[in-house]
């Protein structure tokens, strides 16, 4: 099998993981899907999940054609889905939780930090733990933030070494 073709095969297997995100529980923490949600609803808890292709990543010495990128919003108008370009869509009030796993088990990947803009002030950005290594970061979008487009940053702990990467959030 050809890098092309395994990494499609990553990717379906991750889409697979992402349509049972509504059953997954972790210690410590649930992860909801809500897409039955109104797209227009307030205040609904919105995961991006990430799966790292961690060895190769470390080969390349980039994250890029090595990430892919859920959410639980593709009815709300997320895009870019099972990719390093994931654009979620998300309302003034939500509570946004990070998620990211390496796709090989016996690699470590960890979420470092989460980082907004001066435009994008995230509320509260915090991490916790979900047993296994792995931590999670949840935030809140404030209620005052402007509707419109932001970049904001994730850096990860692969192996130890750190490697950020820049997503998207839209406000509406």
């Amino acid at each position: 099998m050809n890098v092309d073709e395994t990494n499609i095969e990553r990717r379906k297997l991750l889409v697979a993981a992402a349509g049972v995100l509504g059953t997954l529980t972790l210690p410590g923490c649930i992860l909801t899907d809500d897409a039955q949600a109104s797209p227009t609803a307030a205040a609904t808890p919105k995961t991006i999940m990430g799966g790292i292709d961690v060895a190769q990543a470390l080969a390349d010495g980039s994250l890029v054609n090595n990430q892919y990128w859920f959410d639980t919003n593709v009815a709300g108008g997320s895009t870019g889905m099972g990719s390093g370009a994931l654009k979620t869509v998300v309302n003034k009030g939500d509570t946004v939780t990070w998620v990211v796993s390496g796709l090989e088990v016996e690699t470590l990947v960890d979420i470092v930090s989460v980082s907004g803009t001066p435009a994008l002030a995230l509320d509260s950005p915090g991490k916790y733990s979900a047993g296994y290594g792995n931590t999670i970061w949840s935030a809140t979008i404030p209620a005052d933030t402007p509707s419109g487009v932001y970049a904001y940053q994730v850096t990860l702990n692969l192996e130890n070494k750190p490697m950020t990467t820049t997503l998207n959030l839209t406000v509406a």
